[in-house]
């Protein structure tokens, strides 16, 4: 895979996280309020939420690696 492929497909990777995180911040209010009103009803024990690799940052990273460098011309 030539570096301008990869690239190309990192920064669609990218799109589509950064697309997903907008939707899941929008949906995190109602997702709360929900759980709320589950516990409040005795419904639904209360989890603890974990946090993985940021995805995001280490395409952005290796995008950032593999673009050509400028190269100074004498």
């Amino acid at each position: 895979m030539e570096d301008k492929e990869a690239i190309d497909m990192m920064q669609r990777c990218k799109n589509e996280i950064m697309m997903q995180r907008n939707q899941i911040n929008a949906l995190t209010p109602k997702a709360e309020a929900f759980e709320m009103l589950s516990q409040v009803m005795g419904y639904l024990p209360r989890k603890s939420q974990g946090y993985g690799e940021d995805l995001v940052w280490v395409l952005e990273k290796r995008i950032r690696d593999l673009q050509p460098k400028p190269t100074i011309d004498d």
